[in-house]
């Protein structure tokens, strides 16, 4: 059984990481890179890591992270979390994550993919607390496979749950959830493909933003959603390319430009109930006084496009946590296929009827 603890305050501006504690499989690595320009935007960096690659069946993390009044909390991963295929007692490996934040405090949890191997099972909770002030953007993100291999869709099963929930004034009732984005595949041997319109889309994203500072973040999700339909529309007429075209701005369809292949986003929005007298107002975009969650799906056909299209949504967090998540993962102005994938897609073209 693994287990995770920390804990981010706010001193004098600046954001320390208080507490730190890790038991293998779970291994928790404040990150030295970037440390001072992170420091200077008054935010802390720290990635969650594990021993041995990947978790096994029955193996089990436990996270628990706390954000303090004014504190700003990145988290993000080492690598995509491999999980191998179960055991003979196909019990999944399960992994939990209950985060706070105070009035005030930033959490941005942007990891990369869960990539379950063929016969995997893996099942995951995260509970986000969030005070009437606190902003939160939480990336859950789950791959095909090893799709160079071949394997698609091939584990026997993925159970992800997502929660935010308003912390309940003292003496009144429990919290409850504001918003739960769940998804759950079961099948394997390719069951599971998530192949729409001829596509085989092979990485599936939820976005959670909540919180004034998530607000832009959540905008540009909007802009990408609009930007992306209209790259699916073309150069087709018709009053909706038309009503489209009036959407898209011009840093949204450039960042749609730069893709290699087919994205599609959803945007909508959960209400939640207005904050007590005197608490600060929250939600992404929406009404003031309200813990609004604004929640974005996407299924991709590249791994590279994602990291892409969540580094341009992003990228206004960059001011107050000292840079751009996901930014180390971008390589190259234009994305490219890997030579397996096109290797594969010049075959499939060439076996296509005329």
């Amino acid at each position: 059984r693994g287990l995770g603890r920390i804990t981010a305050a706010c001193e004098a501006g600046v954001t320390r990481l208080t507490r730190v504690a890790h038991r293998a499989p779970c291994r928790l690595l404040p990150m030295a890179d970037g440390a001072a320009a992170a420091a200077g935007a008054g935010a802390a960096h720290c990635a969650i890591g594990g021993y041995g690659g990947g978790l096994l069946g029955g193996d089990v993390v436990e996270l628990e992270v706390a954000v303090e009044a004014g504190a700003a909390l990145l988290l993000t991963t080492q690598a995509s979390t491999k999980v191998y295929r179960t055991k003979r007692d196909g019990i999944a490996a399960t992994q939990s994550l209950n985060a706070t934040v105070d009035d005030g405090g930033l959490l941005v949890l942007a990891p990369d993919p869960v990539v379950p191997y063929e016969s995997a099972a893996y099942e995951q909770r995260q509970r986000f607390m969030l005070s009437p002030a606190a902003s939160l953007v939480a990336v859950d993100w789950v791959g095909a496979g090893r799709v160079s291999r071949g394997e698609r869709w091939a584990f026997s099963h993925f159970a992800s749950r997502n929660e935010v929930l308003r912390r309940p004034e003292a003496g009144a009732a429990p919290a409850k959830a504001v918003a739960v984005d769940a998804m759950r595949l079961s099948g394997g041997a390719g069951l599971l493909g998530l192949d729409l319109g001829r596509v085989e889309y092979d990485t599936v994203v939820s976005v959670l933003c909540s919180g004034e500072e998530a607000a832009p973040v959540a905008e540009r999700l909007r802009m990408l959603s609009s930007a992306l339909a209209h790259r699916r529309v073309g150069q087709r007429p018709g009053v909706l390319r038309a009503a489209l075209a009036e959407e898209v701005s011009e840093p949204a369809a450039a960042a749609a430009r730069a893709l290699l292949g087919n994205v599609v986003v959803g945007v909508g929005v959960a209400q939640g109930s207005a904050a007590p007298k005197g608490g600060g107002g929250s939600g992404g975009g929406a009404g003031a006084g309200a813990l609004d969650v604004v929640i974005a799906r996407l299924a991709a056909e590249h791994t590279e496009d994602v990291f892409r299209l969540l580094h341009f949504a992003m990228a206004p967090l960059a001011p107050r946590l000292g840079a751009s998540p996901y930014g180390l993962r971008i390589h190259a102005d234009v994305a490219a296929l890997c030579p397996i994938k096109a290797g594969a897609a010049a075959a499939a073209a060439a076996a296509a009827p005329p």
